[in-house]
């Protein structure tokens, strides 16, 4: 890493806390995953000083808040092997990439509608040598008529991008039925679940449940809130479920 000390931000230590983590999570961090990260880490902390990826007074929790709470996902759902997934204004590349580290069979688009970003996600993949990866620089809802994309996902996941009522209308169309939406969320959502009961219904979409996750080390609260893509009945009309 140029120009950013070790030091200074502590990778080494931010490194070991993510092991630490991991470990509480039933995740093994091993040689290749743990230098994966490091290097994810010193290349986000040298393109943050000329691109927004994070919040400049975040940059000593990186590996708890945005690696570790990526990563609260794997403990608590399961990702089929060869998964696809897409990652939903995926931003410096969460939750997808760390999921990627450790799961290597699976294959992931990430989309990004900022420049800058896209041009990070595209040095970082390259970098760690991350194969099954795609970035498009595009927004969402402008993928959903593309047959590329739409109803061609097992998995989309959010984090940290807009209310559930918003969401659901972007990430639903992805899914493959029966494939499984995870959007990652702090606070209060019962009020934002309502106000998505509406877009379910005109999606095919059903709310499977909502998991609290207590982040290792800092303790802090995520929740991650399940959807489900309906299966077609034999008339071809779409399940309709609601909350």
């Amino acid at each position: 890493m140029k120009g950013v000390s070790r030091e200074t931000f502590d990778v080494d230590k931010q490194i070991q806390q993510l092991a630490e983590g991991c470990s509480a999570f039933g995740i093994t961090l091993g040689g290749e995953r743990k230098r994966k990260f490091c290097d994810y880490l010193e290349e986000l902390l040298e393109w943050n000083r000329r691109v927004n990826l994070v919040s400049r007074q975040d940059t000593e929790n990186i590996a708890l808040h945005h690696f570790l709470d990526s990563l609260s996902f794997l403990p608590n759902i399961e990702i089929p092997q060869e998964a696809r997934m897409i990652d939903v204004g995926t931003g410096a590349g969460f939750p997808g990439i760390p999921l990627k580290i450790c799961c290597p069979d699976l294959r992931l688009t990430l989309v990004e509608s900022t420049r800058k970003k896209v041009l990070f996600l595209k040095h970082i993949i390259d970098t760690l040598r991350l194969s099954g990866v795609s970035v498009l620089h595009e927004r969402a809802e402008a993928l959903h008529q593309d047959s590329k994309y739409r109803d061609n996902f097992d998995i989309v996941v959010a984090r940290a991008v807009s209310p559930l009522r918003s969401l659901t209308l972007l990430c639903l169309p992805f899914l493959k039925p029966g494939g499984k939406f995870v959007a990652y969320k702090g606070g209060d959502v019962r009020g934002e679940l309502r106000e998505a009961r509406l877009e379910l219904s005109k999606i095919s979409g059903r709310f499977e449940r909502e998991i609290d996750v207590f982040l290792p080390l800092s303790n802090r609260k995520r929740q991650l809130i399940v959807f489900t893509k309906a299966h077609k009945e034999r008339n071809g009309d779409a399940i309709l479920s609601k909350l």
